[in-house]
């Protein structure tokens, strides 16, 4: 982004020399030919074959996309940042006549656009770029001429792809320095910073409270959180306030491979589980059966209370796929147009009376304990209300 490549090319020149000959009627005559080996008239030998196909074709050049800055990045405005003393290389500060005590902190103010900061800071470190744009250079060239000319040539750092990525994303210059100061270390890598950057950039995501006491740009930094699960999910979802903790723990798990479904597929679920559960419930849903079971559930509130009836019982009795059975009669039963409460679903599925036969039972104004003791336990329908 910041540097500018040249190309040259080279002739060969032609090894044809002119030569006198008699042609097949006697006539004299001059061509033209290749000069000829120290090996006289001998066959050269037939070059080899490449290796591959691929040595056939020509090498292609590969250029990144030249960005062009909209007008908001190239306009001149009026910054104020911080510039920590203790952090400016002490020659340099000689050299700019800085003299503030060694562990204060000043208030810099320059005119600048973000194009010309981010170039600046691209060519060192941030608290030297601060005071080299206080002193008015404006360009990576301009910077690293200066440091050149004084002597200063090892402060040069090359930070030309954070920067570029930064200029690219449009992220707010200030935003981005204040984020930098904070939380930027050399071995972090560049993209993964950027990342956590962007995610910064954004005030809804820099204001959610993430667990355990963190934020979600340095969930991402520290590489728990990825950007771009964040964008799958919308970052209007993950700032909102009905996103909680468990649907951050779930995207952690996601990034770790702890899950197996993505973040599209979290967002289907809970977009399709809206209004009926919390995100909280949808997602423990999706914890206790799967999550193309969960997105089965024809009545999903039902389904979350039943799985509320019998997470806590016996685990060989109620395994995930029993939970998954009970639900399904569950929703069975909605079918004839019940809304029975979790408890009778699972007396009647417990029974082993058939899901449809319950429904229509209970439609024909029957007991549980009738319908139980008529299909379950064989009783004659005749006496099954005196019986009982």
């Amino acid at each position: 982004m910041f540097d500018n490549i040249g190309y040259t090319k080279t002739m060969r020149a032609s090894d044809l020399t002119p030569t006198v000959i008699t042609d097949v009627n006697g006539k004299i005559t001059t061509v033209h030919k290749r000069a000829q080996s120290s090996q006289g008239t001998q066959r050269s030998a037939i070059p080899p074959i490449p290796s591959t196909i691929s040595d056939l074709l020509p090498l292609k050049k590969t250029h990144s996309r030249v960005y062009k800055p909209n007008p908001y990045q190239k306009y001149q405005r009026s910054l104020n940042v911080i510039s920590w003393h203790n952090r400016v290389d002490p020659k340099l500060s000689e050299m700019l006549n800085l003299y503030t005590p060694y562990s204060g902190s000043r208030h810099v103010q320059f005119s600048a656009s973000e194009v010309e900061c981010y170039s600046v800071f691209s060519a060192t470190s941030y608290e030297n770029a601060i005071i080299l744009m206080e002193s008015g250079i404006r360009s990576k060239e301009d910077a690293l001429q200066f440091l050149e000319d004084n002597g200063l040539d090892h402060l040069a750092e090359d930070h030309n792809d954070l920067m570029d990525m930064a200029l690219r994303r449009k992220l707010n210059f200030s935003d981005f320095l204040l984020f930098m100061q904070r939380n930027y270390k050399n071995d972090i890598a560049p993209k993964l910073f950027a990342d956590a950057a962007e995610a910064n950039n954004i005030k809804g995501l820099r204001e959610k409270a993430a667990p355990p006491s963190r934020t979600i740009p340095v969930l991402v930094l520290n590489g728990e959180l990825a950007l771009e699960d964040l964008k799958t999910m919308t970052t209007t979802r993950i700032a909102s306030s009905a996103t909680g903790e468990a649907t951050i723990n779930a995207l952690i798990a996601i990034n770790k491979g702890e899950r197996d479904y993505t973040a599209m597929h979290l967002r289907r679920a809970l977009e399709a589980t809206s209004g009926s559960l919390t995100d909280e419930e949808t997602i423990e849903l999706i914890d206790s059966i799967g999550i193309t079971p969960t997105g089965f559930i024809r009545d999903k509130k039902r389904g979350y209370a039943i799985h509320w009836e019998v997470k806590d019982r016996d685990g060989y009795k109620y395994d995930k796929y029993k939970r998954v059975a009970v639900m399904h009669y569950g929703d069975i039963m909605s079918i004839y147009r019940r809304t029975d409460d979790a408890e009778t679903v699972i007396e009647l599925f417990e029974s082993g009376t058939d899901a449809s036969t319950a429904a229509k039972a209970l439609n024909k104004g029957m007991t549980v304990p009738q319908i139980i003791a008529v299909h379950s336990q064989g009783a004659p329908k005749s006496i099954s209300t005196g019986w009982l």
